[in-house]
């Protein structure tokens, strides 16, 4: 916001480029600090004009009464164009006391959450009431002045003032002009009786929205998505989800991704859903143009257009919808490196995307079912607390902990296009370099990865994803129900239970916990696990805090979902025989358990029963 907040000097710092003080060597050399001559002119120029300036004071002097209320309105104007903090000269104002240096707080700062203020993003915007209230001004003061000259001079000065003030006030000459050339193709769909709307893409660049605007009024159709000022909550986003869709990998990524790859008679199937009958490529306005332009043709076939730097595809005609889900991610092309995915890459030979701080999935269902999200997950450093939104409904939170498959609560997919929200909860971390190449956590992670050691781009990482699914619920229980509370503070609301339980194997054992609402954990809690036989002694055990201490559970917040994976060895020397699987908390020195609710077998005891668990022998079939 500073950076586009108007400088003090501004509005006497004449536009560097206006071709008459140029010739006449009078910009002055703080001129081109403070009013920039490339794209930024179009926010920070705020060169009012000496005379206007003059004329302005000389109203708010001899025609104060008249002029009163806009004088305070020009005056308003201007200190709220400076922004929240004093600039000058082109450098932000600072001031040092006690060795601690900040800068030059101004009122803006104080109205920062006022409506319409703050929804600015440029406080130099304001600059235009200023300017308003100063034509008026200006006018005052030159009606003053006609009064005060002899008759016949009068023309004489209105002219030549409204000539000064043209001169100084110009920007650039000739004004520069962009022919708008109409591809022919246009002229031919305008009259069609066929149905179906204009997708344009890209859909975030502001030009490329410009020129589809224009050849809107050519071919007469609706379009997805448009030009708006400031982006709109529209739900669901089905632009945003044909773009992802019809987004090709980028290049030097990895070609396969963390969600199922579409087929073109996907491709074509979803736009055929969303009553698409066009795609327009702003080819000027892409990236990977060429790889766009492959991918549209799978789907669509050959343009029936590409004039004027526009490949035009018509949806050929086919099934009304999919008959399989179908998955896209949001294109990041032209997202800031704070949002959306990153490119993909390879982690333990599989591929993978870095989240930075939220990012977009959608799913288009053939039907209505309900499931989960499954996906394994790498935090980027210390855990992340992930909010997951489905069609605007928000489910309980994850702990993103280590690199396990993670599963969220079950909900309903909607027929037709569903839109998933993932939110990083504790925003993304910006990197320079490759986490494979370094860092004991990642490095261990990405040891089956290729380290890329001349990646130099800086990226906001938040979560690593992969294998990004949706399993339905009808193929059968993402997990074990349990639903048991301890102590009032957390509940375990199942298992899952893989690998061979056998004498010298492992059982890979994977615990859901979640926070109780309203109910504050105030002690950090030891996790175990107990494989007891019939006769109480115990075959093999696992104790320790969650994340071996990283994210005890003081810090677990109320509604999260803590999932937590446990490796359980069985001895070589193990009898054959049924054990019971327990798991509990308990508080350490003391080792006192957390009560456990219910009538399940052993909850007297402070332990959930899990299972019975049928353990043979060595699973080579020696004797051990």
């Amino acid at each position: 916001m500073v950076r586009f907040s108007a400088d003090l000097l501004g509005v006497v710092a004449p536009p560097p480029t206006n071709p008459i003080l140029n010739a006449l060597h009078l910009v002055p050399d703080y001129a081109r600090r403070v009013a920039p001559d490339d794209w930024r002119a179009t926010e920070l120029l705020t060169y009012a004009g000496l005379l206007p300036l003059a004329l302005g004071v000389l109203a708010a002097v001899k025609r104060r009464r008249a002029v009163g209320a806009w004088t305070v309105i020009a005056l308003i104007a201007a200190v709220l164009s400076l922004g929240p903090l004093l600039k000058f000269d082109g450098e932000l104002v600072t001031l040092t006391a006690d060795g601690v240096e900040s800068g030059v707080p101004l009122p803006y700062a104080l109205l920062l959450n006022m409506p319409l203020l703050s929804v600015n993003r440029a406080p130099a915007r304001i600059n235009t009431t200023l300017m308003l209230a100063l034509a008026v001004l200006a006018a005052y003061g030159l009606d003053w002045l006609i009064e005060h000259t002899s008759p016949r001079w009068r023309p004489v000065l209105a002219v030549a003032a409204c000539v000064v003030t043209l001169g100084e006030l110009l920007v650039v000459w000739p004004c520069p002009t962009t022919p708008l050339m109409v591809p022919d193709y246009l002229a031919e769909i305008a009259p069609a009786d066929d149905p179906g709307a204009v997708l344009n893409l890209p859909i975030a660049a502001g030009h490329a929205k410009e020129r589809a605007l224009f050849y809107q009024t050519a071919h007469r159709r609706p379009v997805f998505d448009s030009w708006f000022e400031r982006p709109l909550p529209v739900f669901p986003d089905v632009a945003g989800f044909l773009d992802g869709l019809l987004a090709p990998a980028a290049e030097g990524s990895v070609q396969d991704d963390i969600i199922p790859r579409a087929t073109a008679d996907d491709r074509a199937a979803v736009a055929r859903a969303e009553e698409v009958g066009h795609v327009f490529l702003f080819t000027p306005y892409v990236g990977y143009a060429d790889a766009k332009m492959a991918l549209l043709e799978t789907a669509f076939g050959p343009p029936r257009s590409t004039e004027h730097g526009v490949a035009i595809y018509q949806v050929p005609a086919g099934t009304e919808k999919p008959d399989r889900m179908v998955y896209a991610l949001e294109n990041n092309d032209w997202s800031a490196p704070e949002q959306g995915w990153q490119d993909s890459e390879t982690w333990h030979g599989r591929p993978a995307r870095w989240m930075a701080a939220s990012a977009e999935l959608y799913i288009y269902s053939p039907r209505r079912q309900e499931g989960a999200l499954q996906f394994t997950a790498l935090p980027f450093l210390d855990p992340q607390r992930l909010a997951i939104t489905v069609n605007q409904d928000l489910l309980p939170p994850l702990v993103i902990g280590e690199w396990i498959t993670y599963t969220t609560a079950q909900f309903p997919l909607q027929s037709g296009l569903n839109q998933i929200t993932l939110q990083a909860l504790n925003s993304c971390q910006p990197t320079t370099g490759d986490p494979r190449c370094g860092g004991v956590s990642l490095a261990i992670a990405g040891r089956d990865s290729e380290c890329a050691p001349y990646l130099d781009r800086t990226r906001c990482l938040g979560i690593l994803f992969q294998d990004v699914r949706f399993t339905a619920a009808s193929t059968g229980p993402l997990m074990q129900p349990v639903d048991v509370t301890l102590g009032g503070q957390v509940r375990l609301r199942g298992y899952t239970l893989r690998g061979q339980p056998s004498a010298g194997r492992e059982l890979a054992l994977t615990l859901y916990w979640q926070a109780v609402r309203g109910a504050r954990m105030e002690a950090d809690y030891t996790i175990f696990v107990h494989l007891l036989g019939a006769d109480g002694a115990l075959l093999a055990q696992h104790d320790g805090p969650p994340l071996s201490g990283v994210y005890p559970t003081s810090r677990w917040v109320g509604g999260d979902i803590f999932s937590q994976q446990i490796s359980l060895p069985l001895p070589p020397d193990a009898q054959p025989g049924t054990y019971e699987l327990l798991t509990g908390m308990y508080t350490y020195p003391d080792i006192q358990r957390l009560p456990v609710a219910g009538d399940r077998p052993y909850a007297q005891d402070g332990l959930v029963w899990l299972q019975s668990v049928e353990v043979s022998g060595p699973a080579d079939g020696s004797n051990p």
